[in-house]
């Protein structure tokens, strides 16, 4: 005769466990490999080559180094209002608290273990009170709208690679075409018609009904989706999309935020005397980006090692070309660094982050 399921109520938290482990040990291994290639990067820098290069950066003109300063914390004050335009037409989430979460998020995220997106929910959830469902749909929308700017600019300047008033207005249409597309599509996916299928599928129906499926699991999907009314703010979230105000004004600002960077990495080669086109710099600075949001174990080391990578293969000098451009990718992070963690305290003190712990720590006496 069978035990009764001992060995399948251990089975599953094992394998969570394991699974647990592997994942973190994926985060590590991928932080430590960033970690490598920004070695490789400071290598390349630091390279006898590149004396000369270095002594102009320790004698680079203040000023200059004060509109890089400048430069960033533009950028991070752009990226936050790009986030609030978002959300904005569907909750009033304050600004300040917007823009200071997404300097908090964005100094994490150089860091593994994605706590630059645990920072977003934890403290636009329990501070602002936006439901975490929400939060889900306002970070994919936000991303859906990066998206459909960036990669116009990118196919853009693959097809012509001097920005002019021709590769202004090529960009400019294109983004233009892209953000309208997720306003049809949005306003398709919102309307009544959808969602009243969509209630009726998962909403409360009478037993015995021969549309739904009426298996154990089933039920217990529908009951979360009720419970949590996962509907009302998967709906809400699609709306999101369907405001022209808000998903023009988030791609309007992300323009703006490219534009900026690519300027910082203009000024960082006149620090050392050098001139860069500014197709590179939007170049560069678009992969830097890119890189930045997309490496799963935290953008350090990744997001340089991908311009100067891309930097060597363009110039056609291998190793020297990498060399030359490595001082300027990381004058670059040097000083978006500094700007971006003396934001993130300055926004942490804002936001009184450490009520959050002491709350937690109270739940947790309570056993709540």
């Amino acid at each position: 005769m069978r035990e009764p399921s001992g060995g399948e109520v251990h089975e599953k938290p094992v394998k969570s466990a394991s699974g647990s482990r592997a994942r973190i040990g994926l985060q590590v291994l991928g932080f430590i490999v960033g970690l490598g290639l920004l070695g490789w990067c400071v290598m390349q820098a630091v390279n006898p080559d590149n004396r000369q290069h270095l002594a102009k950066l320790r004698g680079a003109d203040w000023r200059l180094v004060t509109t890089l300063a400048g430069l960033s914390a533009a950028s991070l004050l752009v990226n936050g209002l790009s986030f609030w335009s978002v959300i904005r037409p569907v909750r009033r989430v304050p600004m300040a608290s917007v823009i200071a979460v997404n300097a908090m998020a964005t100094a994490l995220a150089s860091l593994p273990f994605k706590l630059s997106v645990i920072c977003r929910f934890v403290v636009h959830h329990r501070r602002d009170g936006v439901p975490l469902l929400t939060i889900t749909t306002w970070m994919g929308n936000s991303l859906t709208i990066m998206l459909a700017t960036l990669v116009p600019i990118l196919l853009v300047s693959l097809w012509k690679t001097e920005v002019d008033a021709a590769w202004c207005a090529a960009v400019l249409t294109s983004i233009g075409i892209s953000a309208s597309l997720v306003i049809v599509l949005a306003r398709a996916g919102s309307s009544d018609r959808v969602w009243a299928w969509a209630e009726n599928w998962f909403g409360a129906l009478p037993a015995g009904a021969s549309e739904v499926p009426t298996s154990g699991r089933w039920r217990s999907v529908r009951r979360l989706v009720a419970r949590f009314d996962v509907l009302a703010k998967a709906r809400e979230g699609v709306r999101m999309l369907s405001f022209p105000s808000g998903v023009y004004g988030a791609a309007g600002l992300r323009v703006v935020d490219i534009t900026i960077q690519a300027a910082r990495f203009v000024v960082a080669a006149r620090l050392l005397e050098q001139v860069m086109a500014p197709a590179d710099a939007l170049l560069a600075a678009a992969l830097y980006f890119i890189v930045g949001v997309a490496s799963p174990a935290g953008s350090l080391g990744f997001r340089e090692a991908a311009v100067l990578g891309v930097h060597a293969a363009g110039t056609g000098d291998g190793e020297s070309g990498a060399g030359a451009g490595s001082i300027v990718v990381l004058t670059v992070t040097a000083v978006d660094t500094l700007v971006v963690v003396g934001a993130a305290i300055a926004s942490g003190a804002y936001l009184r982050i450490d009520r959050f712990f002491l709350k937690s720590r109270g739940s947790a006496g309570n056993g709540t």
